[in-house]
């Protein structure tokens, strides 16, 4: 009987062993296939379009624009683009292009159809110069379809098109948004990486729509606020917090 039972008790003392080692070999591989995932994330290949060329873009040939970063091919198509903001003649087309290139490089998320703002259907995406655009129908990706590239274009990343944002970080964390965490101010939408942070936002969300929104505005050279943004920062003085909030240049400070 003690033979027995001391049979039974060291055949669950190997089970218990084997599940343990079968458990760390499972960790093992799926840290495995994690460094995988990491090592192929760090060396992907960057992917742009010249904004003016439409050639392969390089990622040293960059220049600071609304905040984000605007690729080129070579040296002289950074200074022609200076020459085209400093001239205010960056049209809704170049425009257009720009943005293309922010949602090629992940500066820029789509949350929704460009034509009606709904949900995006994942089976509808399409390749927009190396940028993925989805629709929230077959009808929409139909209508795209039909157009040529430039109206494409238009279509997807003109004033009137709808669906993305270049809020890529949460405002209280930093860290990636989750598009399905939401909150609204000046009926404008706010993105969050958690459901712990729009109450957050909701205790002052004017100085936080400021700090969103100052980078894409443009000011008068030497303003206060031309000066905060190019350090980073977004002016903190009151009219032009509530200015910015509201998606505008202070009138007082860059008049």
């Amino acid at each position: 009987m003690k033979r027995r039972m001391l049979s039974v008790g060291l055949l669950g003392l190997a089970l218990i062993t084997a599940g343990a080692l079968s458990s760390r070999a499972a960790d093992s591989d799926k840290k495995a296939d994690s460094d995988k995932k990491a090592d192929s994330g760090e060396k992907k290949e960057f992917k742009a379009s010249c904004v003016l060329s439409g050639k392969a873009a390089k990622k040293d040939k960059v220049v600071k624009y609304q905040g984000k970063d605007v690729y080129f091919c070579c040296n002289n198509c950074p200074k022609g683009f200076q020459k085209k903001v400093d001239a205010k003649e960056v049209d809704e087309k170049l425009m257009a292009k720009v943005k293309n290139q922010w949602l090629q490089t992940g500066q820029m998320i789509q949350v929704g159809c460009p034509f009606t703002g709904k949900e995006v259907n994942p089976d509808t995406r399409v390749d927009v110069n190396g940028a993925q655009v989805g629709f929230c129908c077959n009808k929409c990706k139909g209508k795209f379809a039909k157009a040529d590239a430039d109206e494409q274009l238009i279509m997807a990343f003109g004033e009137k098109a709808k669906g993305f944002t270049t809020q890529t970080k949460c405002p209280i964390s930093g860290k990636p948004i989750d598009t399905e965490v939401t909150a609204s101010h000046n009926d404008q939408t706010v993105y969050f990486c958690c459901a712990g942070c729009p109450a957050k936002f909701k205790e002052n969300p004017e100085k936080i729509l400021a700090a969103i929104n100052a980078p894409s505005l443009t000011y008068k050279s030497g303003s206060c606020c031309d000066k905060a943004v190019k350090n980073g920062d977004a002016c903190s003085h009151g009219c032009c917090v509530t200015a910015a909030a509201a998606g505008k240049a202070c009138a007082k400070c860059n008049g």
